[in-house]
C-alpha cells in the first residue's frame, strides 16, 4: 500500500492523497493501532466526512474490517466559530476526552497547550496547528501556525474539532457498549481480563483496544 502511495505521489497532488492503513492489529488482540496508524486512518476519515476532494489509498483488510458508521464520526464534531462564547475550560476539557496530549508546547499531531487564553491545538482535520484565542470565555480568533517558528498565519472564521483518535465514545456509546460487553460474556465470548473485571465492577472505565468490540455493539 505504502509503495503504491508514493507512486501516486508524483502523479497526483499530495493534499489530495491519503492513506487509510490497516490497524495492524491481529483480530480479538485486543489492542489499539500505532499512533502513526491511527493519524493516517482519522485523517482520511475526516477528509471523506467533510465531503472534500481525495484520493485514498487503502488495502482489503482496511475495508472489510468493521468501523462505526458515518453518524458516528459527524456527531463528534464541535464546531467553534471566531466572535462565539464557549466555556474555556470545557474546551479543555473537551481536548483531553478526544484523545489529545496536554503539552507544554505543540510539536506534533494530537497535541494541545494551554498558555493564559490561548488553546493551541494539532487537530487530523487541518494540516497546520491552530490557535484558538479566547478573551475569557469569548473565541477572539482562530489562526494557524507554524510547528517550527510558533508564529501565526492564516485566519478562520470557524473550525471544527473532531477527535484525535478513531474511536471515542460519549456516554451513551460506553453505556452501549459495555451491555454489549456483558451479552458477550454470558454468551461464552473470550475477552481480556480487563474488561472482565469492568464488568464485574459495573462501568467501562477504559475502552483502549476496543477497536475489535465495535461488531457486537
Amino acid at each position: 500500500m505504502h509503495e503504491l502511495h508514493v507512486d501516486l505521489s508524483s502523479m497526483v497532488d499530495e493534499g489530495l492523497l491519503f492513506a487509510f492503513p490497516p490497524w495492524e492489529t491481529m483480530p480479538y488482540e485486543f489492542i489499539s493501532p500505532p499512533e502513526a496508524t491511527e493519524r493516517e486512518r482519522i485523517t482520511a476519515l475526516y477528509r471523506l466526512i467533510r465531503n472534500e476532494p481525495a484520493l485514498v489509498v487503502t488495502t482489503v483488510e482496511s475495508l472489510i474490517r468493521k468501523i462505526p458508521d458515518r453518524g458516528f464520526f459527524e456527531r463528534k464534531g464541535v464546531l467553534l466559530e471566531a466572535g462565539g462564547d464557549y466555556p474555556f475550560d470545557d474546551i479543555v476539557e473537551m481536548l483531553a476526552g478526544y484523545g489529545y496530549s496536554r503539552e507544554k508546547r505543540v510539536d506534533s499531531f494530537g497535541h494541545f497547550a494551554v498558555k493564559g487564553g490561548i488553546i493551541d491545538i494539532f487537530p487530523p482535520s487541518h494540516e497546520s496547528p491552530l490557535r484558538l484565542d479566547f478573551f475569557g470565555d469569548t473565541l477572539e480568533s482562530i489562526r494557524e501556525f507554524d510547528l517550527a517558528t510558533q508564529i501565526s498565519s492564516q485566519e478562520h472564521r470557524t473550525v471544527t474539532i473532531y477527535p484525535r483518535k478513531e474511536l471515542v465514545l460519549f456516554e451513551a456509546e460506553r453505556e452501549k457498549l459495555f451491555q454489549a460487553l456483558k451479552k458477550a460474556r454470558d454468551e461464552g465470548l473470550d475477552l481480556p481480563e480487563r474488561f472482565l473485571s469492568q464488568i464485574k465492577e459495573g462501568s467501562l472505565a477504559d475502552a483502549s483496544g476496543m477497536e475489535d468490540l465495535f461488531p457486537i455493539a
